[in-house]
């Protein structure tokens, strides 16, 4: 399934760059990035500030996240449109859910008010 997917992501895109390294840090990263997956269950609220900073100014397209929308507007980050979520288990059977996000910066009308955000 993994196979598949990067196959086709690097047919539309014509590469995939996978990196590992802290954000908060490594500024230049981001603006090159346009899907983001982030294991950020465990990040201190000034963590997340500093990322909704740096995310505010990042022209990302889809964020997946383990924290709820009210987390990321609360430090914030205010240009994410939850369009779904899943609900998953750890490997030590913890139950989890990642969310995932648009960058409202590209949605071609608003929408805001058009989803369901009362999760």
């Amino acid at each position: 399934m993994l196979r598949s997917l990067v196959g086709s992501e690097m047919c539309i895109r014509d590469s995939v760059k996978f990196h590992h390294s802290d954000a908060t840090v490594a500024r230049e990263i981001l603006g090159s990035m346009t899907h983001i997956y982030m294991y950020d269950r465990v990040f201190s609220d000034q963590t997340r500030a500093e990322l909704a900073k740096l995310l505010n100014e990042c022209p990302f397209r889809v964020l997946v996240s383990f924290k709820h929308w009210r987390e990321w507007w609360k430090v914030g980050l205010h240009k994410l449109q939850p369009v779904g979520k899943l609900q998953q288990a750890s490997t030590g059977k913890e139950s989890v859910t990642a969310y995932f996000y648009v960058n409202s910066d590209f949605l071609p009308v608003d929408v805001t008010g058009s989803l369901d955000t009362s999760d």
